[in-house]
């Protein structure tokens, strides 16, 4: 390490008593190369030294900044700040374009492709926090699981392209009836299932038989056919620590239980 090292200059000053440099000695004696910016006279000085090991010297180039260095050095103070923005705006689409493909996955996921619906993954993934809320804020909570009556002999007669229009308007006619808070899942095949949030079994019922009658009264046309359908339901509220599968199962013997009794009709759990 070079110390207190003689420089020559026009007025053989040492280093450390040179204008400007004092505060930069230190740095200057401890490296093999650095460069380094000081004032002098008003001036700022560019400043790059290499110490010469066979000499026991330090080469000093100075370089006062004028107009043109100040030129580049804005010049590239806005090409620095232009290719941040541009790294800043690809970040942002790059972001907001996987932000959008991964709700397009899950929505798959979640989502039945033909009735628009959810499907029976989605059901396991919002039933337990629905039924918590409900618990916790001690509000009713019931389900009405729904079937399409004769739906394979409607296959058979008109094909299938005839029987997933009917699947299609039967779900768009109950989306168009429920209410914002309710959730509506294609259970599997030609069965629905709806969880009615705040909803206890006297007004589940009473949706149930609208439900009901809207789609006996609704006629679906496909081609030269005209499709008359029907469901059979069946309604359960929710009871104080009831289990899931128990609720599903009185719920499927309730639309059993409405089967049985000739279809197209309620049938409240018990």
């Amino acid at each position: 390490q070079v110390s207190e090292l003689r420089i020559l200059s026009d007025k053989g000053d040492r280093l450390q008593e040179m204008e400007g440099l004092a505060p930069l000695a230190d740095k200057i004696l401890s490296s093999e190369t650095c460069s380094l910016k000081f004032q002098r006279a008003g001036q700022t000085v560019l400043l790059n030294t290499r110490y010469i090991k066979e000499f026991d010297w330090i080469l000093l180039v100075e370089q006062v900044e004028g107009e043109s260095t100040k030129n580049i050095l804005a010049a590239l103070k806005v090409n620095l700040l232009i290719c941040a923005l541009i790294t800043a705006v690809v970040l942002f689409i790059t972001s907001y374009s996987i932000g959008i493909y991964q709700r397009r996955l899950e929505k798959i996921a979640t989502t039945d492709k033909l009735t628009g619906s959810y499907n029976r993954n989605a059901f396991d993934m919002f039933y337990a926090q629905i039924i918590n809320e409900c618990r916790r804020n001690s509000i009713p909570f019931s389900m009405i699981l729904f079937d399409i009556d004769n739906f394979k002999p409607i296959n058979d007669k008109y094909g299938h392209l005839a029987g997933d229009t009917v699947l299609q308007e039967t779900a768009e006619l109950v989306k168009g009836r429920i209410r914002a808070s309710d959730m509506f899942f294609r259970w599997g095949g030609e069965e629905f299932l709806l969880l009615l949030k705040g909803c206890d079994a006297e007004h589940a019922l009473q949706m149930a038989e609208q439900l009901r009658q809207a789609i006996q009264d609704n006629t679906v046309r496909y081609e030269n056919s005209s499709i008359t359908v029907s469901i059979s339901l069946g309604v359960a509220q929710a009871q104080t620590e009831e289990s899931e599968d128990q609720l599903l199962k009185r719920i499927d013997a309730a639309l059993y239980a409405a089967k049985q009794k000739g279809r197209n009709r309620t049938e409240l759990a018990s």
